[in-house]
């Protein structure tokens, strides 16, 4: 299988991911220097973030590629401070149509694929939800479903990247 082609998309949210990845947690992240409760907090968060995507994908539990349940796993009977953004993520996937919460798909899952193997060498806490068995073949799957969609996602992936870059910011 040739690879997948998502440049228009990855060119078009290139600032606002950046932005993202800049944000003092997500630095902190890359670097380990990070508390547990800082680890659980995020991790609760995240879990409303994903399984809030994965209700509205039914692909994703197909494929296997859901990461709520490990994301829940990883929390093991820890519960964190569930932030406003979260909230209102939440609520803006439940709004959006089959199409725009492919946007989501690309930010939340490539970027566990792309850069979560980073985080997760640094993470002394645990992280399943970060381990894939090969990221290449998951990878290549997501980005050929989404490639017919880059132009209708676009937008929806900016405001992707801008709540990943708040709830950062709420965390630290």
């Amino acid at each position: 299988m040739s690879e997948a082609n998502t440049d228009i998309l990855k060119t078009e949210t290139k600032h606002h991911h950046t932005m993202a990845e800049r944000s003092p947690f997500s630095k902190a992240l890359l670097k380990g220097e990070y508390t547990e409760q800082n680890w659980i907090d995020y991790l609760s968060n995240l879990y409303w973030c994903y399984h809030a995507v994965e209700q509205k994908l039914p692909m994703i539990k197909i494929w296997g590629y859901e990461r709520s349940q490990l994301i829940l796993a990883d929390l093991n009977g820890s519960y964190g401070r569930v932030h406003a953004s979260t909230y209102e993520y939440v609520e803006h996937i439940k709004s959006l149509n089959d199409t725009q919460v492919l946007a989501h798909l690309y930010v939340r899952w490539l970027g566990d694929l792309n850069g979560g193997h980073l985080i997760a060498s640094k993470c002394p806490f645990r992280h399943s939800y970060l381990i894939w068995e090969n990221r290449d073949h998951p990878k290549e799957i997501i980005k050929t479903y989404l490639n017919p969609y880059q132009k209708e996602i676009m937008e929806e992936a900016k405001a992707g990247f801008a709540w990943a870059e708040r709830l950062n910011s709420e965390l630290l």
